[in-house]
């Protein structure tokens, strides 16, 4: 399985969530067996709900600290 389609199946978008690494993942980031990965999904949709852009990105969770700043207008 493609580290693509891995990601592509993980939380609902908008959400993230920490979870073991594939063995993929684990070669791709240099991570131990134990070490998780933080798996980020994004759906940005525009003023009228129309999807524009969809987000599936994997991070090695033990350098990864997210900050998000959005800002909606109509």
């Amino acid at each position: 399985m493609a580290l693509s389609e891995r990601s592509a199946r993980g939380p609902e978008p908008g959400r993230e969530a920490a979870r073991a690494a594939t063995s993929e993942e684990r070669d791709l980031f240099g991570l131990t067996e134990t070490e998780p990965v933080l798996a980020l999904t994004r759906l940005i949709r525009d003023a009228d709900d129309h999807p524009i852009e969809a987000d599936a990105m994997t991070m090695p969770a033990r350098s990864t600290r997210l900050r998000c700043t959005l800002k909606a207008t109509r």
